[in-house]
Order: structure tokens, then sequence, then C-alpha cells
């Protein structure tokens, strides 16, 4: 579990990263701040999980961390979900929905990260409704950034997660064995190789749980 979670924050890391590329000067430093914060919430989380001290106390300390985090940078996306995904294990899912929907008017209506978590959410409070309708937009806005660039791992990535749960897993699997796995970054290797065994497993819970660690 522990070497699952590490993997999964590493690889949150490294996609951060990237988006610092396009941030200006002052709003990198705010970035670095915000994800110094961001990945304490973690560290606390993984640790009390591994160790199986995770209780309400402890998730409301990591949900006060990515409040810090929040304030220091609004525009980052991961803190949003992830605190969502902190409200629901609480036990109070509408406010995990109202964190991201508050987060969608900072970060945009098509904001990806924030309507797979909403996705999360929606499976756990079981809205059939809304849930479909957030994994056909899901489905269409990777479908334009794929069209943009046929070679954006995450949006190829995503798009597979969205269709194995929309459509099954079997559809999902065959996107992501599809990806040329030689022309990944070493970061996307490693994480395609995970998702590819999650999806083997033939397991819809165990691929939502993953979303939401």
């Amino acid at each position: 579990m522990n070497k699952v979670l590490k993997i999964n924050n590493l690889l949150l890391v490294a996609i951060s990263g990237l988006l610092l590329f396009s941030c200006s000067p002052s709003a990198k430093e705010k970035r670095v701040m915000s994800m110094g914060k961001y990945n304490e919430a973690l560290n606390v989380y993984s640790n009390s999980v591994f160790f199986s001290t995770l209780n309400n106390d402890t998730i409301n300390k990591v949900i006060n961390l990515l409040d810090e985090a929040i304030k220091i940078d609004p525009k980052y996306s991961f803190s949003y979900c992830k605190k969502a995904s902190m409200q629901s294990k609480l036990g109070n899912n509408e406010e995990g929905i109202q964190t991201l929907t508050l987060a969608a008017e900072k970060l945009g209506e098509n904001n990806t990260d924030l309507l797979i978590q909403k996705a999360v959410l929606y499976e756990r409070m079981n809205l059939p409704e809304e849930l479909n309708l957030n994994y056909e937009k899901l489905i269409t806005l990777f479908d334009e950034a794929i069209k943009i660039n046929p070679n954006d791992f995450y949006a190829v990535s995503n798009r597979a997660v969205v269709v194995a749960l929309y459509k099954g897993i079997d559809a999902g699997l065959q996107i992501l064995k599809d990806i040329n796995y030689d022309k990944l970054q070493k970061e996307e290797q490693v994480q395609l190789r995970y998702m590819i065994n999650v999806f083997e497993k033939n397991d819809r819970q165990l691929i939502l749980d993953k979303l939401d660690l």
C-alpha cells in the first residue's frame, strides 16, 4: 500500500512540476510553496495509512494543510481534488462536490483534474445521471486535447481511465496497450505499466480507489 501511494505521489509531483514552466516568476514561487504544503498533506495521509493510524483527526489535519496550499496558490487543481477526496472520506461527499465546484469557478469548468475527482464522488453518491454527463464531458475534452497533440500522455491515459469506467475496462485497457511505450518519458513509462497492471485485475472498484488515493 505504501509503495503504491509513493508511486502515485511521485507521479503527481512529476506532472505538477511540469506546470511550473508556464507560470510567471512570482507564480512559480507560489506554486513551489503550495506544492510543499500539498506534499506535506500527502505524507501525513500516506504515513497514517501505512501505520494504520488513519482517523478523522488525521484527515482533518490533511484538509487544513490543503487549505493552506490553496491559500498560497488558488490555481493548483490537485489541492482541491485531494481536499474533496478527504472530505469524502469523512462522509461529506456534498462538501467535496462543493469544493470542486468552487474550484471550477477559479480554474474553469473544463478542468479535467476536477472533473475526474467529481466523477469519483458521483460514483460514491450513486448519482448515475450526473456521473454519465461528467464522463461524456471528460471524453470530449480528452478527444479535443488528443486531436491537438496525439502524444499527450496525460490526455490519452486519463481518457483510458474514463472509458474503462464508462464503457468497460477492456475498452480502456486497449487504449493503454495501444500507447507507444518507447516514445514515453521514464515517468510516463512507470505510470503506464502501473495502470495496465491495475486494469488487468479487471476490478472497476479498484480503478476508482486508485483515482481517489
